[in-house]
């Protein structure tokens, strides 16, 4: 009998891993399987993915620096309604092209000084025949404006022809407008009533006022320019010309009417 049980082992211990532990290695083999399925499927999925860059229907998303401000509603909601009245003013009723955009040169585009192309220093000065004069007040006009001074022979001796280049101009809208830089307030109003000016539109506060005027234009009584020395401005208050009155003309005023 003893050696009966002996033979007997073997055999009940295939039996035991015929029905036991095979069956449980092939359960926990499946659950390996299914608990590891979603993974195996996202990874399949993000690899078989094109990247972001390749699909032009998406585009690509900006990096916002940290720190950075964004938009607010207020702000996407005002650039929408500048970009609509821009397209609803800038498109022709008929639906054709609108036309090309043209360049109007404004004042506050221009840097301020005395060359042709910049806009004239504005200034404030006493009227030698009553009230004050501003130069920004006269916009609209076309300005002729002189630096003289009853003592100055060529300023003298320009001074008729100047009136009379003015006065063809007049019911244009031309002013001259003269700087005096006499000595005294008596000595230009002398000249004025013995040359028997009628154009011109005379200023002096006082001698101080009329050389800072001046100095703004960069004429100077010793050095630099001197006088007489003209500018015309146009409507603007842009400078157009800048020199001796000799060599003015009609042409000199009438591109700026």
């Amino acid at each position: 009998m003893g050696q009966t049980t002996e033979k007997r082992n073997p055999s009940r211990r295939l039996r035991f891993v015929a029905w036991v532990v095979v069956p449980v290695l092939i359960v926990a083999g499946v659950a390996i399987l299914v608990l590891r399925r979603p993974a195996l499927e996202d990874a399949t999925i993000a690899s078989s993915r094109p990247p972001a860059e390749a699909s032009p229907a998406l585009g690509t998303a900006e990096v916002v620096p940290a720190g950075a401000s964004l938009p607010t509603e207020r702000d996407v909601t005002t650039s929408q309604a500048d970009l609509k009245d821009t397209d609803s003013s800038s498109r022709p009723q008929d639906g054709t092209a609108p036309p090309p955009r043209e360049t109007v040169e404004t004042p506050r585009e221009l840097s301020v000084g005395n060359e042709s192309g910049q806009l004239a220093p504005d200034f404030s000065l006493a009227g030698l025949r009553g009230g004050r004069i501003q130069l920004a007040e006269l916009r609209g006009r076309v300005v002729v404006l002189d630096f003289w001074a009853s003592w100055c022979v060529p300023c003298r001796a320009t001074m008729p022809s100047l009136e009379a280049l003015v006065s063809r101009f007049r019911d244009q809208g031309v002013v001259l407008v003269g700087v005096s830089l006499d000595r005294t307030a008596d000595e230009a109003t002398a000249y004025l009533e013995e040359s028997g000016s009628t154009q011109l539109v005379a200023l002096w506060s006082s001698l101080a006022e009329a050389r800072e005027v001046a100095s703004r234009y960069e004429v100077f009584v010793f050095g630099g320019f001197g006088i007489p020395h003209t500018f015309v401005i146009d409507r603007q208050g842009i400078v157009r010309f800048s020199g001796h009155p000799a060599t003015m003309t009609d042409d000199t005023i009438r591109p700026w009417l």
